[in-house]
């Protein structure tokens, strides 16, 4: 009996590190793009305060905060692509984030957490500068 239910605390602690870790990767694209596209600014080529256009407005390492997050990281990277669109070429912006989430003992505990293992998710998801409406 111990033994299932330590298999099951285990189980558990997996299904909840892999949700953080999706969330992280999730909190990494939604960081990246309001980078790219600032309160109301839609041309991502556009330079921000410190003079960076495009791809070198985001931070690769955001920091993430708050106890659902603890033992966990994400990175970020940016890259353009371009794609023919019906008025010509125009530039896409594909970020890739990845969340890891350390795990071991309870995920639930961040005293607890060690490096055991880790579970990673990775999310896609690319943008077009456009207009503003």
């Amino acid at each position: 009996i111990a033994r299932l239910m330590i298999d099951s605390n285990e189980k558990y602690s997996v299904e909840v590190l892999s949700v953080r870790a999706l969330m992280a990767a999730h909190s990494g694209v939604e960081m990246s793009f309001y980078q790219l596209y600032p309160n109301g600014v839609w041309q991502a080529a556009a330079s921000d305060a410190n003079g960076n256009p495009g791809c070198a407005k985001i931070s690769t390492s955001p920091s993430l905060s708050g106890s659902g997050f603890s033992g966990c990281s994400v990175s970020v990277s940016c890259s353009t692509v371009s794609a023919a669109v019906s008025t010509g070429v125009q530039t896409s912006y594909r970020l890739t984030s990845t969340g890891v989430c350390h795990g071991g003992g309870s995920a639930l505990s961040s005293s607890s957490l060690n490096t055991d293992f880790s579970i990673s998710r990775t999310i896609q998801a690319e943008a077009f500068d456009g207009s503003a409406q």
